[in-house]
């Protein structure tokens, strides 16, 4: 079977996927959203773990390439109510860490939280799922940890290439790499 002529494409994993997989403002993701986790929930159930790397991995790429919009929205906090039900995954009780997928989905709405932080979906999850709020505020303190770091050494960076008069200071941006 010629996967090419069918929309699929290998990508530079070795993957086949769809030739267009980012969907438009009027879709609903939500069965997208839905059934990468269910994928995950029912590999994690019958361990089977490569299954639900897998699963992972399709649900993170989508989310990667997920424009937000009001439909968009509804549809993450379907995932949400989803993953956050006891009896999807499991709530991480004395564990540090949380489950790899609830991280996955609370490290999206951490990173746009400017979109999601208007919205009732968020607010009801917040008020409903403790074991969201938590991973939510645990996510937002670990970002605000990490950005501290690289402050310190940036500017350990910068105090170090300004010691000599001569030297100029450390050069950021896309182009050398360093974005800190």
């Amino acid at each position: 079977m010629d996967r090419a002529a069918n929309g699929w494409i290998l990508d530079n994993d070795g993957d086949c996927e769809p030739k267009d997989i980012t969907p438009a403002w009027h879709d609903d993701v939500s069965n997208v959203l839905l059934g990468h986790a269910r994928v995950y929930v029912f590999a994690n159930k019958y361990l089977v773990p490569q299954l639900q790397d897998l699963a992972l991995h399709k649900l993170h790429k989508f989310l990667a390439g997920l424009r937000i919009f009001s439909r968009t929205i509804d549809a993450i906090f379907e995932l949400v109510e989803y993953v956050y039900n006891e009896e999807h995954t499991e709530d991480r009780g004395d564990s540090v860490a949380a489950d790899a997928l609830r991280a996955l989905v609370t490290n999206f709405i951490v990173m746009h939280r400017g979109a999601f932080s208007d919205s009732s979906g968020h607010r009801r999850a917040l008020k409903q799922a403790t074991e969201y709020a938590l991973d939510f505020v645990d996510t937002i303190e670990a970002m605000r940890e990490y950005e501290r770091e690289c402050e310190q050494q940036h500017s350990a960076e910068w105090d170090e290439a300004t010691e000599d008069e001569g030297n100029d200071p450390p050069k950021y941006g896309l182009a050398t790499g360093r974005l800190f």
